[in-house]
């Protein structure tokens, strides 16, 4: 339930992304509908979010989400 791997035209994944706090792109040039938040992680930077339409990482998937997990709480 917490990941989606298909395209936003699906209803179902639309539907996610709607309602979600925040979407998690990893790897993807995935583009989240306005006034969705985001976070993108690439290492191609022409697929990062522009103009405030998201944040974007530069950097290694592996790498950037090892370090993001770091530094939350454990899940529970």
């Amino acid at each position: 339930p917490l990941s989606a791997e298909a395209s936003g035209r699906l209803a179902a994944v639309a539907g996610a992304v709607a309602d979600s706090d925040v979407v998690l792109v990893v790897g993807s040039d995935f583009t989240c509908p306005d006034g969705v938040t985001s976070i993108h992680i690439d290492l191609d930077e022409t697929r990062l979010p522009r103009n405030g339409t998201g944040v974007g990482l530069l950097g290694d998937a592996t790498a950037t989400v090892a370090a993001l997990r770091g530094a939350l709480p454990p899940w529970r």
